[in-house]
């Protein structure tokens, strides 16, 4: 099952891309409702996402890519951003999140 769902998941990253590119109202909307199907799809196969933003970084659930400076008020090996969404089963990472993290 879970190379199939690793086959899917590039779906859902590319639903995220297009939202992110300044579209007209009309087709976010249409794309927001595909995306929550999506969502709603995983989530009825027991697959959660991995979002540790703002959580000390933990290389067990999220892949370090980028290192990003500390800025006033963070804190050291902090995930700053996501740059690619995670996914797990139960206890079983099936997607690493890959993550910018605060140095």
């Amino acid at each position: 099952m879970s190379s199939v769902i690793l086959k899917i998941l590039p779906v859902g990253d590319n639903l995220d891309w297009a939202l992110s590119i300044g579209l007209d109202e009309k087709t976010a909307e249409g794309i927001k409702n595909i995306r929550r199907k999506y969502d709603e799809t995983l989530a009825s196969m027991g697959i959660e996402e991995i979002n540790p933003v703002g959580e000390e970084f933990n290389p067990n659930e999220a892949e370090a890519v980028m290192m990003v400076p500390k800025e006033e008020g963070e804190k050291e090996d902090t995930v700053k951003q996501v740059l690619q969404k995670g996914y797990r089963i139960k206890d079983k990472i099936i997607r690493y999140a890959k993550v910018s993290v605060i140095k």
